[in-house]
């Protein structure tokens, strides 16, 4: 029953609110310099993959994204199932280049080959937030939103990216936060190479874990 009340019925791996749990029981970092990062991941445009191939299709996908990202993550590593076609990853004692790297992987997991359901190829992205919370406030927060019916800002970064361009800027608290971005958000010009975001555009999205609205 225990087993039942803590784990996604679709994929084994843990629901919410065990996640929740886990989360805020998680020991501080042994190095000031590193921190708990929390990922939250979005399948992009899984409804219109599921409406044209079946809910039976998007099942058996959801199940193998649980079985690549679970692989790509460390033993010790927390991965969950948020809801839908959304997942959490927590990965312990990461600096912020750790960080982008494990977002990265966790993006060509799901992008380098397609998913199969039903005898049916499906080739996905995955858009991907992160927060790197002092350690105090990994799951704190996140389970207050949570009674309260509000994901946060840490939902609304994952809207941000079908590719990975990663940058970084800093919360209120001093939490560093991660953005992934779209590639085509960004221009190209001759004499300059790839242009940058505005840094103000990131600034909105900067306070992840700090934004109540």
């Amino acid at each position: 029953m225990r087993r039942l009340s803590t784990t996604d019925g679709l994929t084994g791996l843990l629901n919410r609110r065990a996640a929740i749990a886990a989360m805020q029981t998680l020991p501080a970092p042994s190095s000031p310099t590193l921190r708990h990062v929390v990922f939250l991941v979005d399948v992009d445009h899984f409804k219109r993959s599921n409406d044209r191939h079946g809910h039976g299709a998007g099942d058996a996908v959801l199940v193998e994204i649980a079985q690549r990202f679970t692989a790509v993550c460390r033993p010790g590593d927390l991965v969950a199932r948020w809801g839908g076609e959304e997942f959490l990853v927590v990965c312990r004692a990461l600096d912020r280049s750790q960080a982008a790297a494990v977002a990265e992987r966790l993006r060509v997991a799901i992008a380098e080959r397609p998913l199969h359901a039903g005898g049916v190829a499906m080739a996905l992205t995955v858009s991907i937030g992160f927060a790197l919370p002092a350690a105090a406030h990994v799951g704190g927060r996140m389970a207050r939103r949570h009674r309260r019916g509000r994901p946060g800002a840490l939902h609304r970064q994952t809207r941000w990216t079908r590719c990975l361009d990663r940058r970084l800027v800093r919360g209120r608290d001093g939490s560093a936060t991660g953005v992934a971005r779209p590639a085509g958000r960004r221009g190209r010009r001759p004499d300059r190479g790839l242009r940058q975001p505005r840094a103000d555009r990131l600034e909105r999205h900067a306070d992840i874990g700090h934004v109540d609205r």
